[in-house]
């Protein structure tokens, strides 16, 4: 995979401040970080943060060394927002001011390729083992199978054979009614997709975009992979509307399905 298609890696050397005469604390770190990283986007002007937080991997005398992980969403060249994208750059401040944020990179977003296990470039590469703990896969647990002990008894005695009783052929049972389990609901009309993750957290914060912004959305999940669709609607012509909006709106791309498909 070439990550140089994929990624938007602002390669700047260095962005460094100075907040001379303040004890800097990492909460006071991270806000100055977020107008740093903010600087490095076509629009730093239109930059909203989302979760933004400082993983600390090593500390000498005052100064910290680690990573700076979040979302932002900002304008793009064209003007229109990309939505919230996660983004990690190396950080380090010191309780003296001094604050350097480098190689800024930032999420994949419509040109995202994913590997067979359904996971992304960036959260593989950057995000996963990094920001957060890498997903361990469920351990599978071992069966022991024993072999049960068979009890050596003696022979039991000879019994008489016992004469046969008659008996009447009894009535064949009432057919009792069976009640009928009543039918699950099924989504019905037409949805437009607009992504397909492993990722759980991922496929709820796409969900969440939409909601926010008006759409109605939901997440199905099948053999580990969630699917985020926008709708349903009544006719395909209402979902292809749907689709045209969300691409001019949000820059999501999607395709337009059967719902419930």
């Amino acid at each position: 995979m070439d990550s140089k298609t994929r990624l938007f890696v602002f390669s700047v050397s260095l962005i460094a401040i100075s907040l001379a005469g303040c004890d800097v604390s990492q909460d006071m770190a991270v806000e100055k970080g977020k107008e740093m990283v903010a600087s490095a986007l076509k629009d730093p002007a239109s930059a909203t943060f989302g979760r933004v937080f400082m993983v600390e991997n090593q500390t000498i005398g005052d100064s910290h060394y680690g990573l700076l992980c979040g979302e932002v969403n900002s304008k793009n060249s064209f003007g229109g927002f990309t939505g919230f994208r996660r983004f990690v750059a190396n950080f380090s401040y010191s309780k003296r001011g001094a604050l350097e944020v480098s190689y800024v990179t930032l999420e994949e977003g419509d040109r995202a390729a994913f590997n067979r296990a359904g996971i992304s470039y960036f959260q593989d590469v950057y995000w996963d083992g990094k920001c957060e703990p890498r997903a361990q896969p469920p351990a599978t647990a071992k069966t022991e199978v024993q072999t049960p002990l068979v009890p050596v008894n003696p022979a039991p005695p000879p019994t008489k054979a016992a004469h046969p009783v008659k008996s009447r052929t009894p009535s064949p049972p009432l057919e009792a009614s069976v009640p009928t389990a009543p039918s699950e609901k099924k989504i019905s009309g037409w949805s437009v997709q607009v992504a397909s993750v492993a990722d759980r957290r991922k496929a709820t914060s796409i969900r969440d975009q939409l909601d926010s912004s008006g759409s109605l959305a939901y997440v199905t999940s099948a053999a580990g992979v969630y699917r985020v669709f926008s709708g349903p609607y009544e006719t395909r012509a209402l979902a292809e509307a749907a689709l045209a909006s969300l691409m001019r709106t949000q820059q999501l791309r999607g395709i337009v399905v059967r719902a419930g498909d």
